[in-house]
């Protein structure tokens, strides 16, 4: 049995000082050795002092059994050494001859230059005759059935097909472009639903001389 002394301004936190000067042990026993004094101002006259009373328990040494534990969890220097030596890669195997990176180019295709050659052709069939032939037939029976005789042409440029009218159909700029933007729409869908395509990237553009 052991026995640590403090004191402080108050028993609580005498008691507190000698338990942790003890070690915080699970088990131990308090004893007041003075309840401390304080005038009638209220400042500290005497200290309160305490004793914690415990019991110090001594660390058992580790069994045989432990110790061949610990012994086989060690690695082996000469073993790891060994594994390190076999599993390292060799270098003289490992080299590779590199191509020459000029032959390699020269009997690489330049694939910007066949670009460069399809792409007229595309952009011509891209707004195909069939394509233009059907969008007029079915813009000219939409503007009929309006009542709209104001004659129209069509233009190609690359992948835009630009519809003008030759006068202003509505006053009003902002209800002309609606009724554009809506004829436009009604369009595509007819070329789709006929020619079974998604005609991605087909760009059509109505508008009228102001």
């Amino acid at each position: 049995m052991k026995s640590v002394i403090a004191q402080a301004s108050s028993i609580s936190a005498a008691i507190k000082q000698a338990w942790t000067d003890a070690g915080m042990p699970t088990e131990f026993t308090v004893k007041v050795l003075d309840f401390g004094e304080k005038n009638f101002l209220g400042f500290q006259k005497r200290p309160a002092v305490v004793s914690v009373l415990y019991v110090a328990y001594k660390q058992s040494a580790p069994s045989k059994a432990d110790k061949v534990k610990q012994v086989a969890a060690k690695p082996r220097p000469q073993q790891n050494a060994r594994q390190k030596t076999t599993s390292a890669p060799s270098r003289t195997s490992s080299t590779r001859t590199r191509p020459d990176r000029a032959r390699l180019d020269r009997n690489r295709p330049d694939r910007t230059q066949s670009v460069k050659e399809n792409t007229p052709q595309e952009e011509r069939e891209f707004w195909a005759e069939p394509l233009q032939n059907d969008l007029t037939a079915w813009l000219k029976e939409l503007t009929s059935s309006m009542k709209i005789t104001i004659p129209f042409k069509t233009d190609v440029e690359k992948k835009t097909l630009t519809v003008t009218f030759e006068q202003n159909l509505m006053e009003a700029r902002e209800d002309e472009r609606y009724l554009f933007s809506g004829l436009s729409f009604l369009l595509i869908q007819f070329l789709k639903k006929k020619h079974k395509k998604k005609f991605q990237g087909y760009r059509l553009l109505i508008a009228s001389k102001r």
